[in-house]
C-alpha cells in the first residue's frame, strides 16, 4: 500500500470514528435539545457514512475480487447497508412529520417524531453484528 493510500485510508477512519460519536451525541440530545439534535445526528451520520463507504471497508463490500471470502464479503455489505439506513434515520430525524411528511398524508394522533428510531435500531443491530463477526471470520481465514 503507498504511503497517500495509507494516509486516505487514516483519514477515512477517523472521520467515520469521529461521525459515529456526533450520532451518538446527537441521538443523546434527541431527549433533552430535540431542535439541535436532528442536524447534530444529520452531521454526524455524513461523515460517519463519508468515512465507511469510501474507505477500505466500502472497497471490500463492492469489490468482486473472487479471493475476498465470501462471508467477508457478505458481512461488509451488511455494513454498508446499515450505514445507508443509518442515512435515512438522519433524513426522518429532520423532517417534522417523519415519514408522512414525504406523501403530504397527515400523522395519525398517536404518531410521535419518534420514526427515526427504527432505522436507527436496524442500523444499530447491523452494526454490533459485524463488529463481533468480522473480526472473528478474520481470526479465521488467519488461522487457515
Amino acid at each position: 500500500m503507498s504511503k497517500e493510500n495509507e494516509t486516505k485510508n487514516k483519514g477515512l477512519l477517523w472521520a467515520a470514528q469521529v461521525g459515529e460519536v456526533i450520532v451518538l451525541i446527537g441521538t443523546a440530545m434527541w431527549l433533552f435539545l430535540p431542535q439541535w439534535a436532528g442536524w447534530c445526528f444529520a452531521v454526524g451520520a455524513v461523515l460517519f457514512a463519508v468515512g465507511r463507504i469510501c474507505g477500505e471497508q466500502g472497497d471490500y463490500a463492492i469489490s468482486t475480487n473472487k479471493n475476498i471470502d465470501f462471508n467477508l464479503r457478505r458481512l461488509y455489505r451488511q455494513r454498508m447497508f446499515g450505514t445507508i439506513v443509518l442515512l435515512l434515520a438522519a433524513v426522518l430525524i429532520n423532517t417534522p412529520n417523519g415519514f408522512y411528511s414525504f406523501f403530504g398524508l397527515t400523522r395519525p394522533v398517536f404518531y410521535r417524531t419518534s420514526l427515526w428510531l427504527m432505522p436507527f435500531s436496524i442500523f444499530v443491530i447491523f452494526e454490533l453484528y459485524t463488529a463481533f463477526r468480522i473480526p472473528s471470520v478474520e481470526k479465521k481465514l488467519k488461522k487457515s
